[in-house]
């Protein structure tokens, strides 16, 4: 990743932590419980690279992201948004997805 990515990707993820936390303002959190999050994956063909490493893991701490690898969706990075626990954190998911899909960010949903 070049300089001009990386500046690119940080204002992203403060773009998205904006827009996620506006979206939960915006929205009662009746609903079940869930623990949503967004994936920025990593590997052939994404924006991101095709490897995990030391500099993106201390960039993505920065924004309150973390390190993720799962079988069923893949390794990358997880963004998650505490605004609420139902329909508010939701919401700030989506809205957090959106503003990253340029990194062919993804919501993963998963329900308590």
């Amino acid at each position: 990743m070049d300089k001009k990515q990386e500046e690119k990707l940080v204002q992203d993820l403060r773009n998205a932590n904006r827009a996620a936390s506006f979206a939960a303002s915006q929205t009662d959190d009746g609903g079940t419980c869930n623990m949503d999050f967004v994936l920025i994956p990593v590997g052939k063909n994404c924006p991101l690279g095709s490897r995990l490493s030391k500099k993106l893991d201390a960039l993505f701490k920065q924004f309150g992201g973390y390190r993720y690898s799962g079988r069923w969706y893949g390794r990358g990075y997880g963004l998650s948004y505490t605004h609420g626990q139902a329909n508010k954190r939701a919401s700030a998911t989506v809205a957090a997805r959106n503003v990253l899909k340029d990194w062919n960010a993804r919501v993963i949903y998963i329900m308590d």
